[in-house]
């Protein structure tokens, strides 16, 4: 009789402890992984980073075929480890982000199929804030972030006292993520040799109306431009041969800002990727027959070829807003 009693019992006590188990392994998943949530403004915070920086390439629609780096979703499970501390998570994505290596990333197969992430030249401060939300928020449905930006809406980006350099980064950072979703959207729908006719007839519009929007001048130049209108003055050549003196030894160039004319006008590098070479790259090899014909006879006078990948493409020139 004991030792029947004593095998009920046992049985139980394996049935409570599987069942424990698994209630631990469902709370071990990486959606809702904390009990204290960020404040609304700074999830207000996170989403206008996430859509300045993140999106164009990481966008939560779309499906394999479109895609040119994989979902936020994605990211977040892969770089969420069962039991992990809310400090660890964000410091494993953020120095990930910072400077990108293929040691360092948790995504080989995402690394195998869209190669290495470019460095987004994004602060420390901002990447805290965006892993800090993406561990605290569920985003299991493809619409997460819109209702995530609905689910704040109204609410302040976090106080911050900007410098003139960050202040002109954010108005460059929201031109280059306008830019980035509409090129990506007519790669997506038309071919790279049709969207070549969309920087020809778009990209120009839509940085004026980002100027217009923002209330402040801001274009892009170069030293080898595709387009002669695009070509860089005295004064920012010599920022492009800082910035490409910088890449030459390694070192990531850092933004600048020049009072001229009583204006303060920052530079912002543009970093080639695996991305830019289907159009920037070496003819023949990393530029398809069709592309170059679209090329050449949309810009006869186009230098902005024979680049690889993390040169200096050109310059976001901003003239830095007020407080």
């Amino acid at each position: 009789m004991f030792n029947y009693t004593a095998m009920k019992l046992t049985r139980i006590f394996l049935l409570l402890a599987a069942s424990m188990a698994v209630l631990v392994a469902c709370n071990d998943q990486p959606q809702s992984t904390s009990d204290a949530p960020v404040e609304p403004a700074q999830l207000a915070e996170a989403g206008r980073l996430i859509q300045m920086y993140c999106v164009s390439c990481h966008a939560p629609h779309g499906n394999s075929e479109d895609r040119i780096a994989p979902p936020m979703l994605a990211i977040k499970n892969h770089y969420y480890e069962n039991g992990m501390s809310r400090e660890d998570f964000v410091k494993s994505f953020t120095e990930f982000v910072l400077n990108p290596t293929e040691e360092t990333s948790k995504m080989p197969g995402a690394l195998e199929k869209f190669g290495l992430m470019p460095k987004l030249g994004m602060e420390q401060t901002q990447l805290e804030t965006i892993a800090g939300a993406l561990f605290d928020q569920d985003i299991q449905d493809a619409g997460w972030l819109d209702q995530w930006i609905a689910a704040v809406s109204g609410q302040p980006a976090s106080k911050e006292e900007l410098t003139e350099v960050q202040r002109g980064k954010r108005v460059a950072m929201s031109t280059k993520a306008i830019l980035g979703k509409n090129l990506l959207g007519a790669i997506s729908e038309r071919g790279t040799a049709n969207a070549v006719e969309f920087c020809n007839e778009r990209a120009i519009f839509l940085t004026d109306s980002m100027s217009a929007d923002q209330h402040v001048p801001v274009k892009r130049v170069s030293d080898q431009p595709r387009n002669p209108g695009n070509l860089a003055n005295a004064t920012e050549l010599e920022y492009i041969a800082y910035a490409k003196s910088k890449l030459a030894e390694g070192q990531e160039p850092a933004p600048k800002v020049h009072n001229i004319d009583g204006r303060a006008i920052g530079y912002y590098p543009i970093v080639t990727n695996k991305m830019c070479m289907q159009c920037h790259g070496a003819p023949e090899t990393q530029i398809l027959a069709e592309t170059m014909h679209r090329i050449d006879s949309l810009y006869p006078q186009d230098l902005a070829k024979g680049y690889g990948e993390n040169e200096l493409r050109g310059i976001w020139v901003v003239e830095i807003p007020g407080e």
